[in-house]
C-alpha cells in the first residue's frame, strides 16, 4: 500500500519529503533495531478468514469516530460513541496537524477493528536518524487472535523505515505478559531489552490500578 497522507492525497516519499516532514513538528521495554522483520509475519495464534477484507491506512481528519469506536471496545463493553466531544475533536485535529505523527486504522470489510499510533521523533543519536515510538496499540474484542496487530505493526514498521528511523520503541504493561500482547511484538521483531518505567500526573487507568492490585 503506497503511503498517503491525512487529506487523502499521495504522500511525497522523496527524501526531501521524508525530511521535509521530519523538520516539522512515552519509555520503552520493547526495541527494533534496524533492519526489523517486516516481511509477512507468521503469528502462532494468527487465524484470519480468508474472506475478511482486511487493510491498514493512515486515518484522516473524518476517521476521528472510527477511532473512538475501537478505543470503546477494548474491554468489549461500552458501545461505540454516536459523537465527539469538543476536547476530542480539538485534540484530534492538532494529532492530524502533527506531520510526525501518523495515525493507523486497520479495517476488516469496512469496519473499524484496530488503531495504532506512530512518533518518528528526530534527535542526534544514531547519526541523527530519528526514533520511531509506537503508542496506543489497540484491537477491538472479537478480532484479536486474528492478525490484526500484526497487520498494524507491520505496517508501521514499514513507515518507521521509509522514515529514516534507527530504533522503534514502545511501552508494553506487564500484564499483556499473559494475553498475547508481548508475545506479537517480539514475532514482529521486537526485544525486551529495556526496563519501561511511567509516571502519571493524573488519572491512573483502571486496568493498570487493577494489575497493581494483584
Amino acid at each position: 500500500m503506497d503511503p498517503v497522507n491525512r487529506t487523502g492525497g499521495a504522500r511525497d516519499t522523496t527524501a526531501e519529503g521524508t525530511l521535509d516532514r521530519m523538520r516539522s513538528v512515552p519509555m520503552c521495554a520493547f526495541r527494533s533495531q534496524d533492519p526489523p522483520r517486516v516481511g509477512p509475519i507468521r503469528h502462532p495464534e494468527r487465524v484470519a478468514t480468508r474472506d475478511e477484507v482486511r487493510s491498514v491506512r493512515p486515518a484522516r481528519q473524518e476517521d476521528i469516530l472510527s477511532v473512538l469506536a475501537v478505543h470503546a471496545q477494548r474491554d468489549g463493553a461500552a458501545t461505540a460513541p454516536e459523537s465527539a466531544s469538543e476536547l476530542q475533536r480539538a485534540t484530534w485535529a492538532r494529532m492530524m496537524a502533527t506531520d510526525n505523527l501518523t495515525v493507523y486504522l486497520c479495517e476488516v470489510d469496512g469496519k473499524p477493528v484496530g488503531t495504532a499510533t506512530l512518533l518518528v521523533m528526530p534527535n542526534l543519536t544514531y547519526e541523527c536518524a530519528p526514533t520511531g515510538f509506537v503508542e496506543a496499540v489497540v484491537v477491538a474484542v472479537g478480532h484479536r487472535r486474528k492478525g490484526v496487530a500484526t497487520a498494524m505493526m507491520e505496517r508501521v514498521l514499514q513507515d518507521s523505515r521509509a522514515a529514516g528511523c534507527n530504533k522503534v520503541q514502545l511501552l508494553s504493561h506487564k500484564r499483556h505478559a499473559t494475553d498475547g500482547g508481548h508475545r506479537l511484538y517480539r514475532a514482529v521483531g521486537f526485544e525486551p531489552e529495556a526496563e519501561g518505567f511511567r509516571l502519571y500526573h493524573g488519572h491512573v487507568p483502571t486496568a493498570v490500578q487493577a494489575a497493581r492490585s494483584t
